[in-house]
């Protein structure tokens, strides 16, 4: 999973912001808006410091349905 989160950082290290995750997005072919984008970083994003960071990103991974 920590390499996946390496991935999704893309040039950004400290963790995955707004443009990181509209660039995962759009790679996938989802049509999700900037504003949900946000939504979806602030829901996790413990911190609040806009991005998720590595232990937010492993604590998502881990949420079961």
């Amino acid at each position: 999973m920590k390499y996946a989160f390496k991935l999704m950082c893309g040039d950004y290290q400290q963790g995955i912001g707004v443009k990181e995750l509209k660039r995962i997005v759009d790679l996938t072919g989802l049509e999700i808006n900037s504003n949900d984008i946000e939504s979806m970083i602030n829901e996790f994003d413990t911190d609040q410091d806009n991005i998720i960071n590595e232990e937010e990103f492993l604590k998502i991974m881990l949420i079961e349905d």
